[in-house]
């Protein structure tokens, strides 16, 4: 039987108080009572809605997931790029900050809060997420992609600075999510690249650094080692870096 609209729109607003409160108190803090309390239910009816605090949150976490990977998709026959994949990745972050916000704080905690079979389904989408961002990588890499295992690094880092987004931007800020999206975007494909296109080189760089401070010896550099950026490239990067300050709260 399908659900009526009435019962969906309203398990949304108990949805949306309960993640209000989770992001402003906490998930251990809040209870089943806050919760019923915030969009005027007795106890009894919101159990309709929701069998379980864990349910909710399960149900907030898990909707971001979908959510991220339905943005990571390509459609159809089109042809989508690492830099699109993160830019989109970060709007959609930035469109849903309350529910990214929770699963950002609670993620470390999920496995005391929700069931085996929540968790594997939490672990399925984020293992088909991973998986779109790892195509995108090699082939933003092609010829230069490295080990396996660093572009498993790569995938962590970028996820990661998706996943904090929300913890400093302000809307309020001098950039729309979307400029701040392709800010986001320019900076991670930017790093991603240069990595693959000298990857070998910040660790010799910091190995000769090593070798001068503890040996006596005169350690002669090798000119290909130092990656000086040219003046434009960054100026380029500190103006990116003054205009990410004014965006923090």
């Amino acid at each position: 039987m399908a659900k009526s609209p009435g019962r969906t729109d309203r398990k949304t607003e108990v949805l949306n108080a309960a993640a209000g409160l989770f992001v402003a108190n906490g998930y251990m803090s809040t209870t089943m009572d806050d919760i019923a309390t915030a969009v005027s239910l007795n106890k009894g009816t919101l159990y309709y809605y929701y069998d379980s605090k864990a349910s909710i949150l399960f149900d907030i976490v898990n909707r971001l997931e979908q959510g991220r990977i339905e943005a990571a998709r390509p459609v159809g026959d089109e042809e989508r790029t690492l830099r699109d994949f993160i830019e989109e990745s970060a709007v959609y972050i930035l469109d849903n900050p309350v529910s990214a916000r929770i699963a950002a704080q609670e993620s470390p905690f999920l496995d005391m809060w929700l069931s085996p079979e929540q968790l594997a389904a939490l672990n399925k989408g984020h293992t088909e997420f991973q998986g779109h961002l790892l195509r995108y990588l090699k082939q933003s890499l092609g010829e230069d992609a490295s080990s396996d295992q660093e572009l498993i690094v790569s995938a962590h880092v970028i996820t990661g600075a998706l996943t904090w987004l929300t913890r400093w931007y302000s809307p309020k800020g001098p950039m729309s999510k979307e400029d701040m999206a392709a800010q986001i975007a320019d900076v991670l494909v930017d790093g991603v690249n240069a990595r693959g296109n000298g990857a070998s080189q910040p660790r010799a760089a910091s190995a000769l650094a090593k070798a001068k401070r503890t040996s006596g010896v005169t350690v002669t550099e090798n000119p290909t080692v130092r990656q000086r950026p040219s003046d434009k490239a960054a100026e380029q990067r500190r103006n990116r870096a003054a205009t990410m300050k004014q965006q923090l709260t």
